[in-house]
């Protein structure tokens, strides 16, 4: 009990105040096209409709510049329910290499809006990489927007890096200084 109330008086305090961080930083890390295939809608047990819509390839660039390899992963769109609108919860997994054969994979997950016969998107992505010099992005943070139009067959994102502004009352971050440095 003391414990919840504790929690409660906690929110109720933030919620008082103007917030404890600056704003987070975004910084444009990739860009990408993105090419796929016609979607495969499916109706699966409990009645969500999902759609299958294959990857065929495209192109990366940024801080790591290369291609998608095409036709090995895929999207999968379930329905969301809405009375104001068209949305998806979008995944993706896709494959990025270069001429070197350095691979990363990222995966990818988000919301998608439909309106005008086109598509926006917000969601999160991770990546894992044994490449050395992006070893980082294993463990920091990305934010993806995205879009595209109808029967192109081709979108575009952008991925963003994202650390913190920092504490408003400009105190450190312990964990994030350095060990022993807190």
């Amino acid at each position: 009990m003391l414990a919840h109330l504790a929690a409660i008086a906690f929110a109720a305090g933030t919620m008082a105040t103007d917030g404890i961080f600056r704003h987070p930083i975004a910084k444009p890390t990739f860009e990408v096209e993105l090419l796929s295939g016609l979607p495969y809608n499916i109706t699966v047990p409990g009645g969500d409709n999902v759609a299958a819509v294959p990857n065929r390839g495209g192109k990366v660039s940024g801080a790591f510049n290369g291609e998608i390899i095409g036709n090995l992963t895929g999207a999968l769109e379930t329905l969301l329910p809405s009375d104001v609108g068209e949305y998806t919860r979008w995944e993706n997994d896709l494959v990025f290499t270069n001429a070197n054969k350095d691979r990363i994979l990222v995966s990818i997950t988000g919301t998608v809006t439909y309106a005008n016969e086109a598509l926006h998107g917000f969601g999160y992505a991770t990546f894992k990489t044994d490449i050395p010099s992006l070893q980082w992005t294993n463990y920091a943070m990305f934010v993806v927007e995205w879009l595209a139009d109808f029967y192109t067959g081709s979108g575009q994102a952008e991925i963003f890096h994202i650390t913190t502004g920092g504490r408003l009352d400009g105190k450190p971050i312990d964990a994030l200084l350095p060990p022993g440095e807190a």
